[in-house]
This record gives C-alpha cells, sequence and structure tokens, in this order.
C-alpha cells in the first residue's frame, strides 16, 4: 500500500472516530489499521506519552499511555487516533527519559502514575509487536 493511500485510509479512520465520539481506544485503532494495512509494510507499534498545551484555553494534558504505528524504518509516523491527534501542540515522547527532559518539573506522584500508564503501554506494544496481543 503506498503512502497516499495509508495517509487516505487514516484520515478516514479520524473523521470515523471524530463523528462517533470515539475516544480513548488507541489500542483498538491501531489494530484495526495495522489489520488494513498490506502485510508487505514494516509496522512497529511504538508507546508514547503525549503532552498537549492548548494557548487558546490554557488546558494542558499529559496522556501518560498511548500507541502510535510507525511505518517503513520509522520514515513515517502515524497516530490513527482522533482524539490524540486533534489535541494542539503536541509532543510525543518515545521514553521516560525524554519525557522528563522535555517538561518543568511535575508533581512526583503525577509522576509515578504517568510512568506507570506508559509502563502498560510498554508491555502491550511488546505483546503487539510479537503477535501475542489478544483482546
Amino acid at each position: 500500500m503506498d503512502e497516499h493511500k495509508i495517509v487516505s485510509m487514516v484520515l478516514g479512520m479520524r473523521e470515523f472516530q471524530k463523528i462517533n465520539c470515539i475516544k480513548n481506544q488507541c489500542i483498538s485503532n491501531v489494530l484495526y489499521f495495522i489489520k488494513k494495512l498490506d502485510s508487505s509494510n514494516r509496522i512497529k507499534i511504538k508507546p508514547v506519552i503525549v503532552v498537549s498545551f492548548d494557548d487558546e484555553t490554557n488546558i494542558f494534558k499529559i496522556i501518560g499511555g498511548h500507541l502510535i504505528v510507525v511505518l517503513k524504518d520509522g520514515e513515517l509516523v502515524i497516530d490513527p487516533s482522533y482524539d490524540v491527534d486533534s489535541l494542539k501542540n503536541k509532543s510525543y515522547f518515545g521514553t521516560i527519559e525524554d519525557f522528563i527532559k522535555g517538561l518543568p518539573s511535575i508533581e512526583e506522584s503525577k509522576l509515578k502514575k504517568i510512568i506507570g500508564y506508559f509502563l502498560e503501554f510498554v508491555k502491550i506494544a511488546e505483546q503487539m509487536n510479537n503477535d501475542e496481543f489478544f483482546i
């Protein structure tokens, strides 16, 4: 499947999620996305921490566990989840170290929760990448 078709598929998925108010379903979104791809694509599921800050509303949001898809040796990174992709001024962090470096200080109890969520998604991504994950 060429890049244009992949992008078109992701845009269609996101539009469906937007219309149907589908939120907090990154695992299902990633599974659906990779199932629809041609098996010749090299796919890797990657866990991330997402940080967003909306200048208009002053809302700062951290999503401790989220999954994205990396294709073609890292050349194409796709977030098939509308609710996260639509966040303003978002940054994706693939490691705890990068997350901590990229942010000002954060309350220790909140940091522990975020790290805990992220580690859960690390395990899920490992299982998915090894074809061991079942819903």
